[in-house]
């Protein structure tokens, strides 16, 4: 088995981003600030989306037509605004082409490009939460 060696240096710095320390990382935490108080608020009203609880979330055109879309369907919670936020609907166009698959698969191609177009919508909405957190 081969060992490998890091430079001191760099291995200080690679220490620094595996474990988190509240002293040099807990910056957003304090009161005092201004700036940092600032930049909490912009954070915090940052909408995120979220899929309809209700309703469809993914819809598809008719299966006669030439160029297959999927709409796919998104709440954005916005601020309060009284006593419920308000949200603002987003609509995403995709071509089903491009999820179709390129082989016979076990479970058919229809099924097969529909889970494939569930699994996108879903890492949409956690890649969007996980760059505002």
């Amino acid at each position: 088995m081969k060992k490998y060696y890091i430079i001191d240096d760099v291995w200080e710095i690679i220490k620094l981003f595996m474990f988190h320390n509240i002293k040099k990382h807990g910056k957003h935490l304090e009161k005092g600030n201004v700036n940092v108080f600032l930049y909490n608020e912009v954070v915090k009203s940052v909408p995120i989306i979220k899929s309809p609880r209700t309703g469809p979330k993914i819809i598809y055109n008719s299966a006669t037509k030439k160029f297959r879309i999927a709409k796919m369907l998104y709440h954005g919670v916005q601020l309060k605004n009284g006593a419920r936020p308000l949200y603002n609907s987003i609509i995403e166009y995709i071509s089903i082409e491009q999820f179709k698959p390129k082989h016979v698969t076990l479970y058919g191609t229809r099924l097969t490009t529909n889970n494939t177009i569930k699994c996108y919508y879903y890492k949409n909405i956690e890649n969007v939460k996980s760059k505002l957190t």
